[in-house]
């Protein structure tokens, strides 16, 4: 019986610091710089298309993808990049907002996934259709 609990002992000493450690390492983490994460199409014509162009660049070790983008409305369409980002390279989401029957202000969220990122991260959209 005390060999077995010896080595029970052992296996938890040695297992559960080797975790933590990797889940603490920076090499998990994912870092990502977007230079602007809203934009403001300002007044515009509700008949016009309006499209903006979101960078983001990959700051961390880790390669990664831009795994999905969604949107708040069907008045947004969106445009991604669906390779890999390689550490210190950049992407482009590009964002259209189209709604031919709306006019007046609006604000609208659109959700970032990326790989290996616990959460999503959101980019916006704004202005007035006149």
């Amino acid at each position: 019986m005390y060999p077995l609990s010896f080595v029970l002992c052992l296996f938890f000493c040695l297992m559960v610091p080797q975790r933590q450690d990797h889940y603490n390492s920076n090499e998990r983490l994912i870092n990502i710089e977007c230079s602007e994460t809203e934009f403001d199409f300002n007044c515009f014509s509700s008949s016009d298309k309006c499209a903006h162009t979101f960078v983001i660049k990959n700051i961390s070790r880790k390669d990664i993808v831009v795994q999905q983008v969604c949107t708040t409305c069907s008045c947004i369409s969106v445009n991604w990049d669906k390779t890999i980002v390689h550490a210190g390279e950049s992407t482009a989401i590009t964002v259209t907002y189209y709604s031919p029957s709306y006019k007046g202000r609006f604000n609208k969220a659109i959700i970032v996934y990326i790989s290996n990122m616990k959460r999503p991260f959101l980019l916006r959209i704004k202005g007035e259709a006149i």
